[in-house]
């Protein structure tokens, strides 16, 4: 005896905007509804455009009925302000794996527009250095991200010769230190003071 016929929609594609409301309301002209969920982000709370509806009724045959009817007559048709694709569903096997796809695709989009914006914010601080301390090579450009980025306090850069002049902020002399000493000798500072000069500019 093979499994019963299913009874169960998943419908795709939905707008974020779209509340259960008016799926619901089309739905309902197909047949009785026992169940339905709209899914949610669990980290914003924000629907991600998947419903599933379990359609009931006095006899299994007639919500498998619904249930078929409700596929046929829903599937690419506009819900709200977006087009959608229905699935036939059976204890939600379906449902799930559309909910696992569509999880994963979202979190992949936020993820490339986060990298973005870091590689954009990067760029403009770069850009910011350079035009502050008069850079004029990426050697000292790297030499001052370094020193602000794990120091912390950086005043001012400016070229000394062969070297980079660095002008810390009160405090973060300590941290200067701990920088000199995790250095190579090529980078290291020649001493560590409020200023001090890194060997290497343009070499």
């Amino acid at each position: 005896m093979g499994p019963p016929p299913p009874r169960e929609i998943v419908i795709c594609h939905l707008s974020p905007l779209t509340t259960p409301a008016p799926v619901l309301q089309q739905c309902r002209a197909f047949g009785a509804i026992d169940a339905s969920e709209l899914k949610v982000d669990p980290q914003t709370g924000e629907s991600i455009g998947i419903m599933w509806v379990c359609f009931g009724g006095p006899r299994l045959d007639d919500a498998s009925e619904a249930a078929s009817n409700a596929r046929r007559a829903l599937d690419g048709q506009r819900i709200g302000p977006a087009f959608v694709q229905v699935f036939l569903d059976h204890d939600r096997k379906v449902y799930v794996q559309q909910y696992r796809a569509l999880l994963k695709e979202r979190y992949a989009r936020k993820h490339q527009a986060r990298a973005r914006e870091r590689e954009h914010e990067q760029k403009r601080l770069r850009e910011e250095l350079r035009e502050r301390f008069a850079l004029t090579d990426d050697r000292a450009l790297c030499l001052v991200e370094d020193a602000r980025a794990e120091c912390g306090g950086l005043a001012r850069g400016e070229g000394v010769g062969h070297g980079l002049s660095l002008t810390w902020g009160a405090g973060a002399i300590s941290r200067a230190y701990a920088l000199s000493r995790s250095r190579s000798a090529a980078t290291r500072p020649r001493r560590v003071r409020r200023t001090c000069v890194v060997r290497g500019r343009g070499a």
